[in-house]
């Protein structure tokens, strides 16, 4: 088989020293945590042959595994070394001397670290390079997403940029795979953006790169996040002709599609879509099909993909909780939104923004601004900061019983908490001042 790229060249080490990384002996070890022996292994999960005193460096991401994590790490290297075969690294001899050091070496983090210490103007150093030689195409995708994460999106695009305008024969090039390119896809979450999601999966075509289910689910949340929901479904469409096969998730994100293309039938039709192709529906995928439902502002369909939910042997989360809060407000039924919330608290599930800005837009459809104000105090108390949402339908609900004074009192409450209004903010307090009579104050807001 292909030989394993650290087995090979860190066999012959004796000594690591300068590594910015933890070391630990190629021989059978005790592990920190409950002292049981663990022998080292390969990339692919392959044992290692005892090396005497010879060390081998340690390219983990988690410096203090625990045996348990130690264990389901070999057992996905394993699984990973038996799936992808033909994805492995170059054989050591294609790798310059130069990047063989062990000093290039390092991990995702240190990457990470180093280039959040750059200036915006300043070009990807080469030891960042360098260090490319020493991870594989997961790693990377690792990385680009870390870089995001730590909001440096550009940087993570120059990267991969720089990467994949390398020549084919460079031995950097196999790093532009399909997991790479897949983290590069689904980073891709501004509108301005689409359009490079759109060319990077052309490019996987052009190249002969694979692409793969997750591929294609990354690209339909990338155009529902850019407002893009024709788009998404297209992707869907060319997804199955070209003979790949949706998953759970996949078919999740094609019913968040349907709910915002308005089309709720669709929606409901996925789940008998999925287990005529023998993919089993999970919580979340009841749970967005509720949501679904209430966008398309059918709240008794909701309900019924509740009891569906229920029927198949799954317990509802906060998700469902703030879902069924938000079908039962739409039918005016304030009562059993108030038990739901009752049955969340006793349930000790998490109450989030979501939460509390559906019990208040219930509390508004409901004319019951008392109660508006009495679950905002809650939600204070709870530790839940309050959103524009929450502050728009506070203002509605105190506009619906006539307290232009309080409702005037929670809009400065919104600004002095740093919380933007928008033009619902303002024309909701508008009209509750006009409703009062206050011209001259609704002319100032």
């Amino acid at each position: 088989g292909t030989p394993d790229l650290r087995r090979l060249y860190l066999q012959d080490i004796s000594t690591v020293s300068g590594v910015p990384c933890k070391s630990f002996s190629a021989t059978a070890s005790p592990d920190e945590s409950t002292g049981s022996s663990t022998s080292a292994l390969g990339w692919g999960g392959q044992p290692i042959a005892d090396s005497g005193n010879h060390r081998i460096a340690y390219f983990g991401r988690n410096r203090n595994k625990t045996a348990q994590q130690r264990q389901r790490a070999t057992h996905n290297r394993a699984e990973f070394a038996s799936r992808d075969a033909g994805l492995q690294q170059p054989a050591p001899s294609l790798l310059p001397a130069h990047v063989r050091s062990s000093e290039d070496i390092m991990s995702v983090e240190d990457i990470v670290q180093l280039l959040r210490r750059l200036n915006r103007a300043e070009a990807l150093p080469d030891r960042v390079f360098r260090a490319l030689h020493h991870l594989d195409s997961r790693a990377v995708a690792l990385l680009l997403k870390d870089l995001s994460k730590a909001g440096h999106d550009a940087r993570s695009f120059e990267l991969f940029d720089s990467l994949r305008n390398l020549p084919d024969r460079h031995p950097l090039r196999h790093l532009c795979d399909v997991y790479t390119y897949t983290a590069a896809i689904s980073l891709c979450i501004s509108p301005q953006h689409a359009d490079r999601a759109m060319e990077l999966l052309a490019d996987m075509k052009a190249r002969g790169v694979e692409r793969n289910v997750h591929t294609y689910t990354a690209l339909m949340n990338v155009c529902i996040k850019c407002g893009k929901h024709a788009a998404a479904l297209g992707i869907f469409n060319n997804m199955k002709a070209e003979g790949c096969t949706p998953n759970v998730v996949t078919f999740n994100t094609l019913i968040d599609v349907y709910g915002k293309l308005g089309q709720w039938e669709r929606a409901v039709e996925v789940i008998k879509l999925m287990r005529a192709q023998g993919v089993q529906p999970a919580l979340r995928t009841f749970n967005t099909l509720i949501i679904a439902c209430n966008m398309c502002n059918q709240p008794r369909e909701a309900l019924s993909i509740y009891q569906e939910l229920l029927d198949s042997g799954f317990d509802a989360n906060s998700t469902t909780y703030n879902a069924l809060i938000s079908a039962y407000g739409k039918m005016g039924q304030l009562d059993r939104v108030l038990e739901v919330y009752k049955d969340m608290v006793y349930r000790g599930l998490d109450r989030s923004v979501i939460t509390y800005s559906s019990l208040i837009s219930a509390c508004e459809k409901a004319g019951r601004w008392e109660t508006a104000l009495q679950l905002f105090e809650e939600m204070q108390r709870d530790g839940c900061t309050p959103n524009t949402v929450t502050y728009n339908s506070l203002i509605t609900a105190c506009g619906q019983g006539s307290q232009w004074e309080m409702a005037r009192q929670v809009f400065e409450q919104m600004q002095s908490k740093g919380c933007t209004p928008d033009v619902v903010t303002y024309t909701a307090l508008i009209s509750v001042l006009e409703r009062g009579g206050q011209w001259l104050l609704a002319l100032e807001a």
